[in-house]
């Protein structure tokens, strides 16, 4: 009877992985390769992202930044899992656990919430610029690469 039961579950859970990730993804990537009038196919939604220098700024800064956020997620996690996992280290479960924690937040809610806090019109951006002192901008390439490490740089003057 268990056996049943984990086999069910295993495709049911299957069956919503590919309705809601693989057919999306699968009609987003057939759609790229289709005209909007009539559906057929085509190159030319690629040459006209290709021919504007914006987009490929976008490209290279999105490249950019998830190239140097995985050698820095590698130089940061392969030492300390081989760390907690070899030797008997303080605080070995609570990093355990804190190490599950990105898996477990959106990445969207997350970024939604820094623009909320550090945004143009965020909320602590206008409680420090009641002060005086001005936070850089977390917009574009700068913003992106300097928000992970240190979200509070701030400018005085």
């Amino acid at each position: 009877m268990k056996s049943r039961f984990w086999s069910l579950t295993t495709i049911l859970i299957f069956l919503i992985f590919f309705f809601f990730m693989i057919l999306p993804v699968l009609n987003l990537f057939t759609g790229s390769f289709q005209t909007q009038e009539k559906g057929a196919f085509t190159l030319q939604n690629y040459l006209s992202f290709f021919h504007y220098p914006s987009y490929w700024r976008s490209l290279w800064n999105s490249i950019l930044i998830g190239l140097i956020s995985a050698a820095g997620a590698m130089i940061v996690g392969v030492p300390m899992g081989y760390m907690v996992s070899r030797w008997n280290v303080m605080g070995k479960s609570l990093i355990v656990t804190l190490s599950t924690l990105p898996l477990m937040l959106p990445t969207f809610i997350a970024a939604f919430a820094w623009v909320i806090l550090l945004g143009r019109g965020g909320i602590i951006t206008k409680f420090l610029q009641t002060w005086g002192i001005h936070i850089g901008s977390i917009y574009g390439y700068p913003g992106m690469m300097r928000l992970p490490d240190d979200p509070f740089r701030i400018q005085c003057g």
